[in-house]
C-alpha cells in the first residue's frame, strides 16, 4: 500500500508514504515506480483557511484531480475511485464515492 499526502505521513507497518502536493509533476513517476494498480482519491480542501484564495482552492482541487488522473492514465491504473467535496456535503453526514 501506498500513500500521497502534502502532510508528512506515519510511520505504518506496510505502508509507504510519500510526502507530496497531489499537484506535484512527479505524482505520476511515483504511480509508475510503485507499480500502482488501484487508486482511492480523496485529497481535497474541506475547510478551506482565510488566507487561502479562490485560486489556491481551484488549483488544489481541479488541478490536483487532473493530475491524478494523468498519473492513472499513464501509470497504467486499473480502477480509480474517487471522492469529491461536492459529493460529501449533498450527502450531508452519509460520505459517498464515486466510481468512475
Amino acid at each position: 500500500m501506498v500513500s500521497v499526502d502534502i502532510r508528512s505521513g506515519r510511520n505504518r507497518r506496510g505502508v509507504t508514504h510519500h510526502d507530496l502536493d497531489v499537484r506535484d509533476p512527479a505524482l505520476p513517476e511515483i504511480v509508475l515506480e510503485e507499480r500502482i494498480d488501484r487508486v482511492v482519491h480523496l485529497a481535497a480542501v474541506v475547510t478551506p483557511h482565510p488566507n487561502q484564495t479562490r485560486e489556491f482552492l481551484h488549483s488544489a482541487d481541479v488541478e490536483g484531480t487532473a493530475n491524478v488522473l494523468t498519473a492513472c492514465r499513464d501509470g497504467g491504473v486499473d480502477h480509480l475511485t474517487v471522492m469529491r467535496r461536492r459529493i460529501e456535503r449533498a450527502a450531508g453526514s452519509q460520505r459517498r464515492l464515486m466510481d468512475i
